[in-house]
């Protein structure tokens, strides 16, 4: 089979990253199972800021932003095809597609065996009790049209056992064994079908009828980091997006809560505009060119001024802490992902702003970026991603490590 690294047998997969803002799309060469993964190309396109203003006009956006993505992607096949000198130009083979919020919503749910007589955990043991709970939720949501972004019918995107307990005790190896019985700890998320249906038709209009797999964002960098950082169960995840931020608190090891604010780091581009009277597209580049050292000192201090006085983003956060704090707790431990060019201002608003309301314990709190963990103590001098479940978590990783050397 054609491949652009030579003679090895590879393929092509794409994955594109569906947020509240923008597309971006990673075209990978792989080989079957996921576990080597080299980065060909890396290109996001955003939604414009006149469609943000509604629901409606965001889904517009995303989707016309996928096709965007989608034609790039194909062009950038046949720019290497051509380049080097190939006869046959390869197909993309897997589709892979990860959404951020308000494209699902997401569930942890505590399944137990419906009765008390002894059982051998099996493949599909596991997969019946499971079964049973994502029908139990889609009926659920159709029956109630809970949520505006649901009021199509819902489809199942996902399901992850993230812990499995026999006879009350934890087992990492359930298999084959017998019990009287089981408690399982279960991520499941589910999407409009309508939305996802607009998905699958806008890939497969481009690069015809290839299979489209979904993925959320919380269980992708909650199993990044936990599989790259194994000795800390207790943490939150922030996942900041272009209009909402994802909190995800991890307990004892599994997704126990999640919680999402309406704000983003579109919030702090328009802030930064509006105080530098410029276009946010604008806004953008000049705090992607600070970020990069190479910005004037007097352009830094009016973005970090403009910065400085953006209190809609520091609030909300504010009132999420308070909830876990007031709820459950509010772990030590802090993961953060977000555009690299926020990482450093966001660290730092929520360590002046957020934990304002936790002045003696200010000192105990300790932020760290997910690219960081993955890059440290994931593959460290390895090329593998095979310790992880799912495709979704090994592609992630893998433009995590390669970002910066794939064609933009």
């Amino acid at each position: 089979m054609f491949s652009f690294l030579g003679g090895q047998k590879k393929y092509l997969t794409v994955l594109f990253e569906i947020s509240s803002g923008s597309v971006t799309t990673f075209l990978f060469n792989t080989d079957s199972a996921m576990d080597s993964a080299k980065l060909i190309l890396k290109k996001s396109f955003a939604v414009p800021t006149a469609e943000v203003a509604s629901a409606d006009g965001i889904k517009r956006g995303i989707l016309k932003a996928l096709k965007e993505s989608a034609v790039a992607t194909e062009n950038a096949i046949d720019y290497l095809t051509v380049q080097r000198s190939r006869l046959h130009k390869q197909k993309i083979k897997n589709c892979y597609v990860a959404l951020s919020s308000p494209w699902y919503i997401s569930q942890t749910k505590v399944i137990r065996s419906p009765k008390e007589e002894s059982f051998t955990v099996s493949p599909k043991f596991l997969a019946d009790l499971v079964e049973v709970e994502k029908n139990r939720i889609i009926s659920s949501l159709d029956k109630g049209r809970q949520l505006d972004n649901l009021k199509d019918k819902a489809s199942a995107l996902e399901s992850h056992i993230m812990r499995v307990k026999l006879n009350g005790y934890t087992t990492e190896k359930p298999m084959g064994k017998s019990a009287q019985f089981s408690e399982l700890s279960v991520y499941l998320s589910v999407a409009p079908e309508e939305f996802t249906n607009k998905v699958i038709k806008t890939v497969n209009g481009v690069f015809g009828g290839v299979s489209v797999e979904f993925a959320t964002f919380p269980y992708v960098l909650y199993e990044a980091v936990s599989i790259a950082d194994p000795s800390v169960t207790h943490y939150l995840l922030i996942d900041v997006r272009e209009e909402i931020t994802e909190l995800t608190l991890v307990k004892k090891g599994i997704i126990f809560e999640t919680y999402t604010i309406p704000c983003g780091t579109g919030y702090f581009i328009r802030k930064i505009a509006e105080s530098m009277n410029t276009l946010p597209a604008v806004a953008h580049s000049m705090l992607r060119i600070c970020y990069e050292g190479k910005s004037e000192p007097n352009v830094k201090n009016e973005i970090n001024e403009a910065l400085s006085k953006a209190e809609e983003w520091p609030n909300y956060m504010e009132k999420a802490f308070k909830y876990f704090a007031e709820e459950y707790f509010l772990p030590s431990k802090i993961r953060i992902e977000s555009d690299p060019v926020f990482t450093e201002p966001l660290t730092d608003i929520i360590l002046k702003k957020a934990f304002r309301q936790f002045p003696s314990d200010m000192e105990s709190y300790k932020i760290e970026k997910v690219s960081d963990i993955v890059k440290k103590d994931v593959i460290s001098g390895m090329k593998s991603t095979n310790q992880f479940t799912s495709s979704h978590t090994k592609l992630f990783v893998a433009k995590e490590l390669q970002g910066e050397n794939a064609i933009a």
